[in-house]
């Protein structure tokens, strides 16, 4: 193994810490195995109940694909796993999510194994202990059902074996090792399409790092990356089924969708190079600011003016830099760059099931970007004052424009920037005035106690945010397994689907914008509601598929898709009256039926 070796060069092998820092990791994993949500059917993402009723199919009708439509976006891992779970009489939903909380677990297990070997311990733990305690982690796996926690399970060990890769010497291992990270590499593109970053990057690894790496050692990481282009070229070559609306975006191809201004609002147009780069700084910003979110355990404010946010990504780009300068670029560095490059692409808003596959590697490279930009003020401090007031001027700029917006909830957040940002140039101003020599010796930063006094810093920075963590936690247990909160009851599509399912005939077809949730409670055919408010896009839908139903809901916490539904229903209705009629009506739902 190639334990990190620190500054001294010794290796240091994995010991008795390193079991309680895995053993910590497993006690809040079996935390949440026992705060899992206790309903049957419950609360839930529109996926959610898409993998169960498509591993329903797999076992029913030997068919991948919902409601008698074959499915060419989602891959079938996810599903073909849940599948296999029902065969062996572990079906029920309780036993899901514990499946999801275990593999989490695991997967930061591997996390830990592998920054272990790439970062001081104490570096490797706090990431993985920060990310362990956090409510967003908890969230994620007690309540949804998501393909991203088994794909965060596969890529990691798949990351660890390709870093295994590059130290076997004989042909024998090599080849089973080999062949392990080929499986893991199917597994990744099947769990998830953006599994396809883990393939480039043992290429790009291959080919970037040649001369470094050596033939022997590149052909099983170019054998694995084969085999996992030809399952995602099997994959893709499916035959879709045909388009239900003639609007761009979801569902067609993941490809497609990325040329539109933005997928929840299809409606606003293709995108243009402007939008596409407008997209990737605010998936940019984003994203840090979750990264942000799930290190302080408290909710950010997406800003450029954000000290925490802009920071953060600023020293993640810098952390990744200094790391492929330095090393040549290892796998887990190039996959982290094409699982973000695709994602600063994505047109859809931020989902945090999207950020935590690669949240550990994110904070590796935000310590990485900590230990550069502490280096260069030690050793060039004119450079770093220079580039720290160029930063701090045009943000201190923005965030005073950010305070200036009213009251939008995150006034501490600009106000803090600001004085964080004015703190800094004065600093970076006060340095270039003064002439500050380079390089700076320790005496000048703080003298021999500094040390000591960062460390201590340190602690109380991970042990408060993961206090603060755990008490997050708690509270989502205790909706979890509280049979009358909101986490344990039916949602609004849910009710509209038991509604249809007792009050309409077994053939009636049915539309809704939430059509596998409608789906799964009503066991009628059902087509999509689009996100469009082009009445005559919509009544040929209503004609030609012979919808029977519409259902509208009412999105109190605002509508992931926009036209709303009832923005959509009202345009529809508005050139239609003749055509529809009431036959349901709650706080929540109407169900109309067609004339």
């Amino acid at each position: 193994m190639t334990e990190y070796t620190g500054e001294t060069g010794l290796r240091l092998p994995f010991d008795s810490v390193d079991v309680g820092a895995v053993g910590l990791i497993l006690v809040f994993g079996v935390l949440q195995i026992l705060f899992v949500p206790r309903a049957n059917d419950a609360l839930r993402a529109d996926v959610f109940y898409f993998y169960v009723d498509a591993a329903r199919s797999m076992i029913q009708h030997h068919f991948y694909g919902v409601n008698g439509r074959p499915e060419t976006n989602v891959p079938p891992g996810m599903s073909a796993m849940i599948a296999a779970m029902c065969l062996s009489g572990a079906c029920a939903l309780v036993t899901l999510h514990r499946m999801l909380v275990t593999l989490q677990t695991l997967g930061l297990v591997a996390s830990y194994a592998l920054i272990r070997r790439l970062a001081p311990r104490p570096v490797a733990v706090a990431i993985c202990l920060l990310l362990a305690s956090s409510p967003l982690m908890f969230e994620t796996a007690t309540r949804d059902l998501v393909a991203c926690i088994p794909y965060f399970f596969v890529t990691f060990c798949a990351l660890l074996v390709a870093q295994k890769l590059e130290t076997i010497e004989t042909t024998s291992e090599r080849l089973a090792w080999g062949s392990l990270l080929s499986l893991l590499c199917v597994a990744s593109v099947m769990m998830a399409s953006v599994g396809v970053a883990l393939i480039v990057a043992l290429v790009v690894r291959v080919v970037w790092g040649k001369r470094r790496l050596g033939i022997s050692c590149g052909k099983p990481l170019l054998a694995a990356a084969l085999v996992g282009v030809v399952v995602q070229a099997l994959w893709m070559h499916r035959q879709p089924a045909p388009l239900e609306w003639p609007i761009a975006g979801y569902p067609r191809p993941y490809v497609q969708q990325l040329i539109v201004k933005s997928g929840n609002n299809p409606e606003l147009g293709m995108a243009t190079v402007g939008d596409v780069v407008l997209r990737i700084g605010e998936n940019a910003v984003a994203r840090s600011a979750l990264l942000t979110e799930l290190v302080v355990h408290h909710w950010v404010d997406s800003s450029w003016a954000s000290a925490a946010v802009f920071s953060a990504l600023l020293l993640v780009v810098v952390g990744w830099v200094a790391r492929v300068r330095s090393t040549g670029g290892a796998v887990h560095d190039w996959y982290f760059a094409g699982h973000e490059a695709i994602y600063l692409l994505w047109p859809w808003a931020l989902e945090a099931r999207f950020f935590l596959p690669v949240a550990p590697l994110a904070c590796l490279y935000l310590w990485y970007g900590i230990q550069t930009v502490v280096a260069l003020a030690r050793d060039r401090p004119r450079v770093f004052a220079t580039t720290l007031l160029l930063v701090a001027a045009p943000l201190a700029a923005a965030a005073w424009l950010w305070t200036r917006r009213g009251a939008t909830g995150a006034g501490i957040q600009a106000t803090a920037s600001l004085m964080i940002w004015l703190a800094l140039g004065l600093v970076a101003a006060w340095m270039l005035w003064r002439r500050i020599p380079a390089p700076l010796s320790s005496k000048s930063l703080g003298g021999a106690e500094a040390p000591l006094v960062m460390r201590g810093s340190g602690v109380a920075l991970i042990v408060a945010p993961m206090l603060f963590g755990v008490a997050g936690q708690f509270d989502l247990a205790r909706a979890n397994v509280d049979m009358n909160s909101s986490v344990n009851t039916v949602n609004p599509d849910a009710e509209a689907g038991l509604w249809l399912k007792a009050h309409t005939d077994t053939n009636a077809v049915v539309m809704a914008r939430q059509e596998s949730i409608v789906y799964h409670f009503s066991g009628r055919t059902v087509v999509w509601l689009p996100p469009s408010a082009n009445a005559k896009v919509l009544i040929d839908g209503v004609r030609r598929l012979k919808v029977d139903y519409i259902v509208v809901v009412h999105r109190e916490a605002g509508s992931y898709f926009l036209p709303s539904d009832d923005d959509a229903f009202a345009s529809l209705a508005a050139a239609f009256p003749s055509s529809f009629h009431e036959e349901y009506e709650n706080a929540h739902i109407r169900v109309f039926k067609t004339h």
